[in-house]
Order: structure tokens, then sequence, then C-alpha cells
């Protein structure tokens, strides 16, 4: 009996979803085509050959699956940016598509009560961690003073906001912040951070690998998220696996993913946790244990059995 043919897609930045993916896809003859890689001709010839289209994205591939290959069992993630995206979602043909992974149950909510077609069949599955990369990190007894600050250098990230926290801190507090576009950001936010007198406790680290980030998490001891939205966050996931304490600015679906008392509104009321709260690094970890790991990729199968 011949095996299934499924086709994954992908973006050309660091997934570190993919070789998970991989792993579980074994069982099918699977091919993987990253967009930095993809011609149309390429993808046309690949979409046409496969039983499965399975995209990590909601971006132009599912899009393009939507409208020339209706007849294909179109599987596709959609995780918060591409919610925002214009041209994408206003132009996928939704009802063509079998089956829309959220990462938020906040978003899959919106989606559902917006005015796109529905798609087949909706799920919600939470992003994932390998906890053998991630390790726990040794603190030797050292006052927690060192915030982890991961973007991806664009607004919705609120630097403003993470500024201010700072502010609101004794000085021994500093911020570590690494991701794209930190040049840039550097330009931006200098003067910002001289006016509120936190220049010298702000330190900006170039981008590394993504397999590089269990070893940068080591010696940090809280990972502040202040984004305005997001979708299930993998720094947040990534530095409480390493066991540091999150901080979590309270966008839509905060609550329903991180624990109670890592939520935040207010500059003021994240300083204060910074400062007084307890600090439990295995409740941490235990946390992306129970809700963050590897058993969410698994999950895949029940959506392609769904969809068949």
């Amino acid at each position: 009996m011949a095996r299934l043919k499924v086709l994954l897609a992908y973006p050309s930045w660091d997934n570190r979803w993919i070789p998970y993916f991989n792993k579980e896809l074994a069982q099918y003859d699977t091919v993987n085509i990253r967009s930095d890689d993809m011609s149309l001709n390429n993808l046309w010839d690949l979409s046409r050959k496969a039983d499965v289209l399975i995209s990590m994205w909601a971006t132009e591939v599912p899009l393009f699956w939507s409208v020339y290959f209706p007849d294909k069992k179109i599987i596709t993630y959609l995780r918060r940016y591409e919610f925002f995206g214009g041209d994408y979602m206003r132009n996928t043909k939704w009802e063509n598509v079998d089956a829309v992974i959220f990462v938020n149950e906040c978003v899959r909510e919106a989606f559902e009560k917006s005015i796109f077609p529905p798609p087949r069949r909706t799920y919600t599955i939470y992003n994932a961690v390998d906890l053998d990369q991630f390790r726990l990190a040794e603190r030797n007894g050292r006052k927690p003073t060192r915030i982890a600050f991961v973007t991806s250098g664009t607004d919705h990230k609120n630097f403003p906001l993470a500024v201010q926290i700072l502010h609101c801190l004794p000085d021994e507090y500093t911020v570590h912040h690494i991701g794209k576009k930190v040049k840039g950001f550097k330009v931006l936010y200098d003067s910002y951070m001289e006016s509120m007198g936190v220049a010298g406790r702000w330190f900006w680290d170039d981008r590394i690998p993504a397999a590089q980030m269990p070893e940068w998490y080591g010696d940090k001891d809280f990972i502040l998220s202040t984004s305005i939205t997001e979708g299930n966050p993998n720094n947040v996931i990534e530095g409480m696996a390493c066991g540091l304490k999150p901080i979590v600015h309270a966008w839509p679906g905060a609550g329903t993913q991180f624990p109670s008392d890592a939520i935040f509104r207010t500059a003021e009321e994240a300083a204060q946790m910074i400062r007084e709260g307890a600090y439990q690094p295995l409740q941490y970890r235990k946390w992306v244990e129970d809700h963050y790991s590897l058993d969410n990729i698994r999950q895949i199968h029940k959506v392609i059995e769904d969809v068949l």
C-alpha cells in the first residue's frame, strides 16, 4: 500500500519546530519546502504530487493551495501575525481549507467571529519545547537580577513598556535583549533610554541561531514579554523551561497560557513581581512539561486523520 504523501511548507527564518515535525511525519512520504527555496513551478509540482498539504504559517502558500488545489487536503497553522496580515487573510478561500490550527484560543475565537468563510475544521494546539535541549540553568544561589527580553524587532513587542519596567527597578537589575533588528531599534531607543536613566542597564545582544538559545538563557533569571499581542510565544516557554521566571504582559490569551501570578498589566506591577515575588525555577519548568511538551507536535497525526 502506497504511503501518504505530505508536503510541509515553512518560512525561511529559523523555525525550531521543523525537526520535531519531520520526526513525527517520518511515517509518511514527506517533502519539505522552504519559502526561500520556493518557485511557483516548484511549489506547483510538489503540491500536485502530494495528498496532504501542510503550511506552518498562514501566508501566501495556503492561499495558493486554497485557490489552485481545493481538492487536496489542506492544513495550515494560523499563529497570530497573519490574522492582522491583510491580503493573505482576505484572499484565502478558507472554505477550501480542511483544517486551521491556532496556537492561541483568543485568536481562534476572533477568527471564528470574523467575516472570513469558515474552514472545515479548527483546532487549538499550542507550541512545544524539547526539554532535553532546554535544560534547567544553574544559578548557585545568586540573587536574580538579569532579565531576558527576546524579540523579533517589531513594534507590537512594546519596547517602551520594557524600558519603563526597568526604570521602576533598582540599579542592580539589567535587561539583556536579543532578537532581529536589534541595531535599528538601538538607534531608535537609545535617546529614550537615556531620558529614562536606564541606558547603562540595557544590553543589546546580536541575534544568534535558535540552537544557541538554551546557552544564552543559562545566565538569565527572568523572561519578560511586554507584547501587545502574541500567539503562543516560544521565548517565554523556552525561558521557563530553563527555569526563568515569566513576567508576561496581559495580552489577549496570556492568562490562559501562563500562570496567573506571571501576568501583569502595568510597569509598576511587573517591577513588583520581579523584586518581591517568589522565585521557583522548578515550578516554571514543570509548567512547560505539563503544557508545552512535544506531545503538542504529535497532535498533527489526529489532524491528518480527521481531514482524510
